[in-house]
This record gives C-alpha cells, structure tokens and sequence, in this order.
C-alpha cells in the first residue's frame, strides 16, 4: 500500500480512450487532490461524440465526477430481440465530451493534455494504459428519426434490424425526434453462443459499458491500490 506522502508525490500518466481518457483522467485528480495527471490521447478528446455509461455499474467513489458530465439520463431501456419489446431497470446515461473538457480546465495544470506521441517512461509513476479500449464502442451518428420519435428511454439493443451482419443496434433519444444510433457487434464478449434471452440482454449491457464504463474501473481499481 502507498502512504499519504507517495500518494501526493505520484505523478500518473493515461494513455488513449479518448473522451473516456479524459474522464478517466478527471476521476484521478477528484481522487488523489494532490496527484499530476499526464493524459497522452491522439488528438483533441473534445472532438468526440456523446458516449453512454451504465451509472449503476460506477462505484460511489466517483460518482460525483460522472454526475457533472452527463447531459442523458434514464431509469429504464428496452432490448428488441425476435419480434419482441422488454423493458429493463437500469441507470442509463449519455456523457457530453465537451462537458468533460471543461473538467479538465477546471483542474488547471494538474492534469497536462498531449497529443505529442507516447509518453517516456519517466513521464509517471504510473502508467494507465487505455489504447485497448479505442476499439470496444462503434460508431454513432446523431439523425432525425420519425420512427424513434416516440421513444422514452434508450434501446439498448435491436438485435433484428441487422442480424445477418453481425451487429446490432442501439438508439438514445436526445431531444426533439433526435436519436443518437449506434451499433456494436452482436457476439461481443459471449463467444458464438449467438443471441437468446438472457445474452441479449447481456450483450446490450456490455455495448453500453463501453469505453466510459471500463475507464472508471481502471482509476477505481487504481485508486484501490493506492489506498492506505
């Protein structure tokens, strides 16, 4: 374990994920208040799209932090699979990049963006290496749709719109008939057991984690370790 002093010493460096690098790298400085946060990402993490998060899976530790930057929220989602509609409880979330950048202003020269290359080993103690997660969320695009206007809460999965390509869909409403799509691969984390019932449901819960969802457990589990 590190003592009080070690962890008011230690310098941190995040490498890549993007919007949730920065997050990630905004729960680190609400955590150690005395920590220097290094964040190494390819380009300006204010660039990027609304990403979801499930709440009920952030630990309280930094639940304050996710609460500053979401601009969605909702107490339930529906999963699509074989014709059929369930709803679902869970705390669902959209988190707004550009609300994340004014976070990392707000904690001022704590935490030094780069978008140089990759960091040199003396550049922190530790390093939090998130380049393998650029690759887990699909791409989303922000569309006018007369045919989700009516939703109230998010689909977390449509699994049979596209089936036969190997993804599936998922839609946020955000404002005025506006739906952010996104889609995600169906057998993502389930191996080639396909999509029935309870791993459908899985599979929706796993696309939504995503990026943001296994950066805060990457500090967490982080700032556990650190913990007297």
């Amino acid at each position: 374990m590190a003592t009080q002093r070690e962890v008011q010493a230690i310098i941190v460096t995040i490498v890549g994920a993007g919007c949730a690098g920065a997050l990630a790298a905004c729960c680190l400085a609400e955590c150690l208040p005395c920590a220097r946060i290094v964040f190494f990402c390819r380009d300006n993490p204010n660039g990027h799209e609304l990403e979801p998060v499930v709440l009920d899976a952030v630990p309280p530790l930094l639940r304050n932090t996710i609460d500053d930057v979401v601009v969605h929220e909702w107490s339930s989602f529906i999963i699509v699979c074989d014709g059929k509609q369930t709803r679902h409880s869970a705390r669902i979330a959209l988190i707004d990049p550009m609300q994340i950048a004014l976070q990392l202003d707000r904690y001022g020269d704590r935490i030094t963006v780069r978008t140089d290359g990759a960091p040199a080993l003396h550049e922190g103690l530790d390093v939090l290496d998130l380049t393998s997660l650029h690759n887990r969320d699909g791409a989303g695009m922000l569309m006018a749709s007369k045919d989700l206007a009516e939703l109230s809460c998010p689909v977390l999965g449509d699994f049979d719109v596209s089936r036969p390509n190997g993804v599936a869909l998922q839609y946020f409403p955000v404002a005025s008939g506006r739906v952010l799509t996104r889609q995600f691969a169906i057998n993502a984390g389930l191996g080639e057991d396909g999509v029935n019932g309870g791993a459908s449901l899985a599979t929706a819960m796993l696309a939504a984690s995503g990026n943001a969802n296994a950066a805060i457990s990457r500090v967490h589990e982080y700032v556990l370790k650190l913990s007297p």
